[in-house]
């Protein structure tokens, strides 16, 4: 099923827990964008840094779950 048109995956980001660690992305909601040019973002966890990063979904391909 593909995605509404201009939603986006909404992530926070944690650092590494240790030094050459990779960060920790956490999907944390959708946005998207309505008629009237606002944005709508629907959260079922809150940042505890209060950053958020907006990411385009990607189309999984045939065989992708």
């Amino acid at each position: 099923m593909p995605a509404p048109k201009n939603m986006k995956i909404a992530y926070t980001v944690t650092p590494p827990l240790k030094e050459g660690g990779k960060e920790k992305w956490t999907e944390i909601g959708v946005s998207f964008d309505n008629d009237n040019d606002s944005v709508s973002i629907n959260l079922v966890a809150l940042p505890v840094n209060g950053k958020i990063v907006l990411m385009p979904i990607k189309e999984k391909t045939e065989g992708q779950q």
